[in-house]
């Protein structure tokens, strides 16, 4: 009896230190389940940041980006502005071209029937003149 107590009593202390070992394992467990959980959050954190910076940062090229769309159609109005007037100056002088030719040939046939050859050499460089303006006229409006 006193033998199975001593043995009863040896295996009590085995059965303590081997419930403390297992204490400590679980501790140790916890400790680095713990430390793995925190590790995990800080990741995902820092994913989060590295993300929001990444969206920042596309956010603000977008954001240039459309700021550059805005001046350039600005200026694209203007362009359009200025072809309207230099198409409408082509017109107007097209159309005083039109009439001088038309002046003229009204004028040239009479002179050249009944008036001296001077006035007819007159009304010829007349001619030429309001042609080489309306030349010159076309090529500053298309310039």
């Amino acid at each position: 009896l006193e033998r199975d107590k001593k043995e009863a009593g040896r295996q009590v202390r085995d059965l303590g230190e081997e419930n403390k070992q297992l204490k400590r394992n679980v501790n140790s467990l916890e400790h680095i389940t713990s430390l793995k959980t925190t590790n995990m959050e800080q990741q995902k954190g820092m994913a989060a940041v590295n993300w929001q910076d990444r969206i920042d940062q596309l956010t603000d090229e977008n954001d240039a980006y459309k700021n550059q769309i805005s001046i350039l159609l600005k200026e694209l109005e203007e362009v359009q502005k200025e072809l309207s007037l230099k198409s409408e100056e082509v017109i107007y002088y097209k159309q005083e071209g039109s009439n001088l030719q038309s002046l003229i040939s009204k004028y040239a046939i009479p002179a050249r029937e009944n008036e001296p050859l001077s006035q007819l050499e007159k009304i010829s460089t007349e001619l030429d003149k309001a042609k080489r303006q309306i030349s010159e006229l076309q090529s500053e409006i298309l310039n």
